[in-house]
């Protein structure tokens, strides 16, 4: 596994918040709408996105819009580390 490391202030306080870290779970399998996460947890599309639109702005999630609705997916907004030096 490849170590990473945080790079943006926001990044590391959604990391480190179990309520909003669990938003991460249900994008890490591919892209996914808004409104399919929102059923599956069992909470309003607008709260939702309003968390989304943050992850994104930390750059944890990516956009993806095609046709139909846009589609969020995981990027981890992280940098792996360098390797070390022999």
């Amino acid at each position: 596994m490849t170590p990473y490391h945080i790079t943006t202030p926001d990044a590391a306080e959604i990391l480190g918040r179990p309520d909003l870290a669990r938003l991460l779970k249900p994008f890490m399998r591919g892209p996914k709408s808004v409104s399919a996460v929102a059923k599956i947890q069992g909470v309003s599309v607008e709260s939702l996105h309003h968390r989304v639109q943050r992850l994104h702005r930390a750059g944890l999630a990516q956009s993806a819009k095609a046709r139909g609705p846009r589609r969020y997916g995981l990027i981890l907004g992280l940098t792996p580390l360098p390797r070390p030096v022999d």
